[in-house]
């Protein structure tokens, strides 16, 4: 299957009295929104950029291509034709788009893709409202009908010859219908300081979760992290659950503070100087909070309660999930050349069950209960263990290093476990450092998340 994206932006700009599409919106020249969404979308093998033979050459970008339109002055039919007939006949689909709509994000390419991959036959038209908006998805069979355009006229017409064809879905988003015809239409309404960009919840507060929360608050968004009354984390001092048996950490230089679940909706902007913490297991705060972008990052190795309807942007880490059924997309959690790639269509890899292999052990490294009960010790993380030392006790019986290292990880004391049950994790390479800092892996991971949230574009706008 092969679907080729069209960005048409070789219009005049007559009525913005200027170089409209190297504008600057929200900091980035207007084009880029458009071209990004689209470039950064996994469903898409090209996208051709539509311009004036005059368009200065712009730094090649990997899958895009420009395609200049010697009669762009006759009107947008000419570029949607230059497009179409420069993308070949072997495209199975067609994904047109407007580079003045800087709303354009890869979660709404993702989901039309998704749609015309259930009837490939037809054409999708994203509707807000009753009103049908942009990017429209054209099949193959309608190459003929769009290399026959001619002038002003676009594709409406061939939308209005075949009725019977055309598939309507449903956007919340407004984003679809608005494009910039002014200068008055550029100014951001928002700001990047925090309190005021979009507002995501993230499922699950232990250490991949807790990478994802601190690059987010890091990039001036409203962050609140939701775990169990009692979080399972090991590594906790990376772990914003922290803050629920603490009532607050600081992880790197961010701080994360323990709030009731229904003082969320209500916090002032003054408020979301730290990350929030909530003890929420049945994700109520989907609803009371009405977040943008939710992230399961709980590594459940299934999707319990997700549902792309949930959110503008829904995200799942790892196995578990499927982009386009539970979650818009996925992030690969697994080892390797993958770690940390976005995926719009299926799922990541399968869980191994293998641990990461750190200074050459994998399963040794870990601490596990020999029993059900209690777990009880007197350690703390970033101790320096020794081969047999007693790290912790359940049961009566002792749960001993298996190898030489650092204390990386370690559960909290009190809490009932069950036999074979990770309750600790030694490092071998011997910094204490590497305990109270991220993971590369962690690191990685929430690049992915950031990439897509930094996509969607703010709400507020």
């Amino acid at each position: 299957m092969k679907v080729v994206a069209i960005l048409l932006a070789a219009g005049s700009s007559r009525r913005f009295g200027g170089d409209k599409l190297r504008a600057p919106y929200r900091g980035v020249p207007l084009v880029e929104h458009a071209l990004g969404a689209l470039a950064g979308c996994a469903g898409i093998d090209e996208t051709l950029l539509v311009v004036r033979p005059d368009t200065p050459p712009a730094a090649a970008r990997p899958g895009v291509r420009l395609v200049p339109n010697p009669a762009y002055a006759e009107g947008m039919g000419t570029s949607l034709r230059t497009g179409i007939e420069a993308a070949g006949a072997d495209a199975d689909a067609y994904v047109v788009a407007l580079a003045d709509m800087p709303g354009t994000t890869p979660a709404l390419v993702a989901s039309l893709l998704a749609r015309w991959a259930a009837a490939r036959e037809r054409i999708v038209v994203p509707v807000h409202h009753g009103h049908r908006g942009h990017p429209v998805i054209f099949p193959a069979r309608f190459r003929p009908a769009l290399l026959a355009l001619a002038g002003d006229v676009g594709a409406r017409g061939i939308l209005r010859a075949h009725p019977e064809a055309v598939d309507e879905v449903p956007v919340d988003d407004p984003a679809v219908l608005f494009d910039v015809d002014l200068p008055s239409d550029l100014p951001w309404r928002g700001s990047t300081s925090p309190g005021t960009r979009e507002k995501v919840l993230v499922k699950g507060a232990g250490e991949q979760a807790s990478a994802v929360g601190h690059r987010l608050f890091r990039a001036g968004y409203r962050v609140v992290m939701t775990d169990l009354a009692q979080p399972t984390a090991i590594r906790r001092t990376v772990s914003f659950c922290s803050a629920i048996y603490e009532g607050g950490i600081e992880i790197e230089g961010v701080r994360g503070r323990l709030h009731a679940l229904e003082a969320v909706p209500a916090l002032p902007a003054g408020s979301w100087d730290h990350v929030v913490v909530c003890v929420d297991p049945e994700a109520r705060l989907v609803q009371r909070w009405r977040p943008d972008v939710i992230v399961d990052a709980r590594i459940l190795k299934r999707s319990l309660d997700n549902s792309p309807a949930d959110a503008g942007l829904v995200i799942g880490l790892g196995p578990g999930f499927e982009a386009g059924h539970h979650v818009h997309f996925v992030v690969e959690t697994h080892r390797g050349h993958d770690l940390g790639r976005v995926i719009a269509y299926g799922a990541s890899q399968d869980d191994t069950g293998e641990p990461g292999d750190i200074g050459g052990f994998t399963h040794e490294r870990l601490l596990r209960a020999p029993a059900e009960g209690v777990f009880e010790t007197a350690h703390a993380i970033g101790e320096t263990l020794a081969v047999d030392d007693i790290v912790a006790v359940v049961a009566g019986v002792p749960v001993r290093a298996r190898v030489a290292g650092t204390l990386r990880g370690l559960l909290w004391p009190g809490l009932a476990v069950t036999a074979g049950q990770k309750v600790g994790d030694v490092d071998p390479r011997g910094d204490a450092r590497m305990c109270r800092t991220l993971s590369d892996k962690a690191r990685t991971i929430s690049g992915g998340v950031l990439e897509l949230v930094a996509a969607h574009g703010s709400r507020t706008a």
